[in-house]
């Protein structure tokens, strides 16, 4: 599966293109502008793909995040952060 890596000016640019900014809201960003118009986003659908990419990553590894983070090259923290980010479970996974 292929992900499409976006520079922070060409996200801030997709976004402008559809009448949405981000701003700073203590330490999170928050957007402005009607978020529907975000749907089909290049953002959007990386993010899709990378949920689904992480799925089949935990299928594959029966959810040893370790395992996944050697295949990969990832770092297992990052990987931590979107089960969380994703709201993914890796227990389920294990033992099939």
């Amino acid at each position: 599966m292929s992900h499409q890596n976006v520079t922070s000016s060409e996200l801030l640019e997709a976004l402008a293109s559809r009448g949405l900014t981000l701003r700073l809201d203590g330490e999170k960003l928050a957007l402005q502008g009607d978020a529907r118009l975000l749907a089909d986003t290049t953002l959007v659908q990386a993010l899709r793909e990378r949920k689904a990419e992480l799925i089949a990553l935990l299928r594959e590894h029966q959810g040893n995040i370790t395992a996944i983070a050697r295949a990969t090259g990832w770092n297992r923290v990052q990987i931590h952060r979107w089960l969380k980010r994703f709201d993914l479970d890796p227990r389920p996974f294990r033992g099939r």
